[in-house]
């Protein structure tokens, strides 16, 4: 069973569920960088693209898929600390929900057509300029006419993501304790669904 350094940290008082009053909650921010290709569901295409269903409709919608992964990922570490002291559901649950993570002003990546990328050919080149290439359901270069073959840009291989932490006693703890548990999240980033794109990456708190 995994053991957190940092569960013997957290002030006991923490269970008590204790919420900061409304305006008074601290910020903190991270980075998470060294995605080297993207989940068809973390990028869009504002038209259908028949092969790729997966593709998002919108950026708002890319967005909210990007968030959901990290939100999830970040609750479940809170709420994993929360049971390993030996509080109920409950408890586990209602910490979890005062930490609010958001990803900061990040653009979501624009697929104007799609393709695989192991079928661009002289006779069969790319439809158009900033076409995803696909292999093994990512994204992982972008085309331009007729051949070119590109890496991702770096500025959507990144993203921050602001946590908004309503809890007393989590709003106390150190920069130490909170590296504890950015490291726990980047082990659950690499465990769900997009787990796999998460391998490799690099956190670390700005601030």
């Amino acid at each position: 069973m995994l053991r957190l350094v940092v569960l013997l940290s957290i002030p006991a008082a923490i269970l008590a569920c204790t919420p900061l009053p409304p305006g008074q909650e601290v910020q903190k921010m991270f980075l998470v960088e060294g995605l080297t290709e993207l989940p068809l569901e973390f990028v869009y295409a504002t038209k259908a693209i028949n092969k790729y269903p997966a593709i998002a409709k919108s950026s708002r919608e890319a967005l909210q898929n990007i968030q959901k992964y990290v939100r999830r990922s970040v609750r479940t570490v809170i709420k994993r600390l929360v049971g390993q002291a030996g509080r109920p559901q409950s408890e586990q649950d209602t910490v979890a929900k005062q930490v609010v993570p958001t990803i900061y002003e990040y653009e979501p990546m624009e697929c104007v057509n799609a393709m695989n990328l192991d079928k661009i050919t002289a006779t069969n080149p790319i439809p158009d300029d900033y076409t995803c290439l696909v292999k093994n359901d990512a994204v992982q270069k972008v085309g331009f006419l007729p051949l070119q073959k590109l890496p991702i840009a770096p500025n959507y291989r990144l993203f921050f993501v602001d946590l908004t932490i309503k809890n007393r006693e989590l709003s106390q703890l150190d920069r130490a304790k909170w590296e504890q548990v950015l490291a726990e999240v980047k082990k659950q980033l690499a465990k769900g669904t997009y787990g796999r794109f998460f391998k490799n990456v690099n956190l670390k708190f700005f601030g």
